[in-house]
């Protein structure tokens, strides 16, 4: 089955389909004759948002917001958005003769329809071709050598991305928020399940559009940061915790500038405030940096 004739050229619909499997396309440079790998992923039974019909399989390039929803097992359900393009091809056994086709391209906001969440996979292109290439073996295969490349960056992406502790995605939820919602758009955040604690508030600060992306923006947030600027970030909330003075010197600055719009020159509150701070306090040898301060304070 196949109706992409019936979509308009060049126009952006949403869509949904089922995720089957993901593989590795070959490109060939033809100046060198090197071959190059990007991943692909499989959809079947892809239709419109209303539930008409449009194709039965189709491959789509793993793209990078594919990629930030983790692991998609077959059969996982998907939204997105994605154009038509209709072009003009030579048809074959007759160059003088041009036929259509019809494509599906650049397609964009995925999201998971059940609103999962999945172990976290390679964001980096390169990375994730190993990944799958790692997957996808059979019983007895040889990479050769140009495959075993893509192999050793998963590798080493496995290497600097060491898997959260089990249990940890059973310790947070999504709610609403009724501070940052509006009447006609609700927004959500992330909280501790333990403690109630906000431990995210989307990358602006003004909540999360959808349930589901909530859930997916902060397990990225959670597999993907790198481990060493989360540790500097719990050292310097650890630091924050341990000096009652300097915690204190921070809240006078913050609300001096509140109230009189500067201070010392500074017209906003920012790590160059607390950098400047670090140094005159005689801080100048700590394991984090001032932004890790300045970002560990703000969530106190």
């Amino acid at each position: 089955m196949n109706n992409l004739a019936m979509l308009l050229n060049n126009f952006r619909y949403k869509m949904i389909g089922t995720f089957v499997g993901a593989d590795n396309e070959p490109n060939i440079q033809k100046s060198t004759g090197k071959v190059f790998y990007h991943p692909v992923a499989l959809f079947k039974d892809i239709c419109l948002e209303d539930g008409t019909p449009v194709i039965d399989k189709y491959w789509f390039n793993y793209v990078t917001g594919l990629r930030r929803l983790g692991k998609l097992e077959p059969g996982t359900r998907l939204s997105f958005f994605v154009y038509c393009e209709r072009n003009r091809v030579i048809v074959e056994l007759n160059k003088d003769e041009f036929g259509l086709m019809d494509s599906l391209s650049v397609p964009t906001n995925f999201e998971r329809i059940d609103g999962s969440v999945g172990e976290p996979v390679p964001v980096e292109e390169r990375p994730m071709s190993g990944h799958i290439f790692v997957k996808n073996k059979q019983k007895n295969t040889v990479f050769d050598e140009r495959q075993q490349w893509y192999v050793d960056q998963y590798m080493e992406w496995k290497h600097q991305n060491p898997r959260q502790a089990e249990g940890d995605l059973e310790n947070f939820e999504v709610v609403k928020s009724e501070k940052l919602s509006r009447r006609s758009k609700e927004r959500f955040i992330v909280v501790s399940k333990v403690t109630g604690e906000i431990l995210d508030t989307g990358d602006d600060r003004k909540g999360y559009t959808s349930v589901a992306s909530a859930y997916a923006g902060f397990d990225y947030k959670m597999k993907y940061l790198n481990p060493r600027i989360r540790y500097r970030r719990r050292c310097a909330k650890r630091f924050l915790l341990q000096h009652g003075d300097f915690d204190k010197k921070l809240m006078d600055i913050f609300d001096e500038i509140d109230n009189k719009g500067s201070w010392e020159g500074f017209m906003i509150f920012d790590e160059k405030i607390v950098e400047y701070l670090l140094n005159d306090e005689g801080y100048n040898d700590l394991e984090f940096k001032a932004k890790d301060l300045y970002e560990a304070w703000n969530t106190l």
